[in-house]
Parts: structure tokens; C-alpha cells; sequence
């Protein structure tokens, strides 16, 4: 579904990836952990077309997205259909003035059927129906959350990427959140310092540490490495 290949990726001196290859299946739930600075957020923003690689590859779905660092331009529209991407801050998603027309935005700016239709199905299956007609800006950090997942599954993406997930989030909305993430069906790669929820819900774990690929694995076995983690900040 996810497929990076030598992905490098450089800021100036710092080198964010380094010739960093992994494959994500179909219907796969992997996290992403690695402390501050590893290349987590760096390494979502690339399959997303917005990372630009120093070298390397990545397709979504069998489109390509990057080729040799080279971004295709005419596979990009295709490839945000296929894999939608939660935000760390979700002010940063937000930009509607109500929760309703925000969610609706993706499918309508898409051409997509029925675009009020999957705006009320995503806000219900989140449990946030009530917040439609609220201001986003008068949303909780919790609420805003929730709104800006509503958005992206509004788009019917077959893949997830979710930039610390659980952040501003209390611990009934944690719980609720980790249920919804077990039941969706979508690929999901999460980055994310929670490792209980990493733990929750999912089978795969890849550690990342100052840009390179350190472990993959099951959850279980990586995540309780306490020698692995210590050694990666973690």
C-alpha cells in the first residue's frame, strides 16, 4: 500500500532521512516512534507529496508519488485520494469557519457524491454529530481533533497517516479514539510518543532514530526492547 525506498531527505545540514526503505500492506496498522527530531512527521509528509526527498522513492497504492526525488505532479491529486493525513496541531487542518463545512470541504473540492452525506456519516462515526454547526475556532483541542480526522475520513482514504494522534486529548476521548482506530478499516501508519496506544492498536513497529531505520517488528516484541528504546530516546 505504502512502499519508500532509499528515501533521504535533507534540511539544510540536517539530514531529517536517511536512505530510509519500508513497505506498508494493505489493511496494515503500523506506528512510527522515535523521540523528537527522529524523522517521524518528516517521513509522513513525504508519502504526501509535501517532504521533498534529496533522493529516493515512494508510492501509494501503486502510484507514485516521489521518483528519484522527482515529484509526479500528474499522480499527486490521485495519491491524496488514496492516503489522508492528520496533522499534529489540528489548527493547522481547520480552516472552515464551521465544524460541518470543514468536513465537507475535502469531498466537495474533490468532485465527490453525495459530499454532505459522507460529512455526516464520518462526524457520527466519531461521535461528534452534535459539533457540526459549532465555530472550529471555539472547539476544544480534543473536539478539534476529532474534527479534523471527521474531514479526512470524509474523503474515504484506503490509508491513514496520523501525526501524534492522541495529543489534546483526554482520557475518555483516548479510549474512544483507540476503539475507532481498531475498528477502521484503512491502512494506518501512525507517528506517535504513545506507546500505549501504539500497543493498543497495532501489530507493527518501526523505530526511527536521527533519520534512520532502527527497528521493525512486531509491536509487542519492539516496543518492550527496553535496551532498543533507551538507546533511541524513548
Amino acid at each position: 500500500m505504502i512502499q519508500l525506498d532509499n528515501l533521504t531527505v535533507r534540511y539544510g545540514e540536517i539530514l531529517a532521512l536517511d536512505n530510509v526503505s519500508l513497505k506498508i500492506n494493505a489493511g496494515e496498522r503500523a506506528v512510527l516512534v522515535g523521540a523528537n527530531g527522529a524523522g517521524k512527521s518528516t517521513l509522513l509528509l513525504a508519502v504526501m507529496g509535501v517532504a521533498a526527498p534529496e533522493r529516493g522513492s515512494v508510492a501509494v497504492g501503486g502510484l507514485t508519488c516521489w521518483a528519484d526525488g522527482r515529484l509526479n505532479k500528474a499522480d499527486l491529486r490521485a495519491v491524496r485520494q488514496k492516503a489522508g493525513m492528520i496533522f499534529q496541531n489540528p489548527d493547522e487542518q481547520l480552516f472552515m469557519p464551521t465544524v460541518y463545512d470543514d468536513v465537507c470541504f475535502g469531498p466537495r473540492n474533490y468532485g465527490a457524491a453525495n459530499p454532505e452525506e459522507r460529512a455526516a456519516e464520518a462526524l457520527d462515526m466519531l461521535g461528534i454529530g452534535h459539533l457540526r454547526e459549532r465555530l472550529t475556532y471555539t472547539l476544544s483541542g480534543g473536539e478539534k481533533r476529532l474534527a479534523a480526522l471527521a474531514g479526512v475520513l470524509a474523503m474515504k482514504p484506503e490509508a491513514l497517516l496520523m501525526d501524534e494522534p492522541s495529543s489534546f486529548l483526554d482520557p475518555r476521548a483516548r479510549r474512544r479514539l483507540i476503539k475507532i482506530l481498531r475498528d477502521l478499516p484503512q491502512t494506518q501508519l501512525i507517528a506517535t510518543h504513545d506507546l500505549d496506544l501504539a500497543l493498543a492498536c497495532c501489530g507493527r513497529a518501526i523505530v526511527l532514530e536521527k533519520g534512520r531505520l532502527r527497528a521493525d517488528g512486531g509491536a509487542r516484541e519492539v516496543l518492550r526492547d527496553r535496551e532498543l528504546l533507551e538507546g533511541c530516546g524513548l
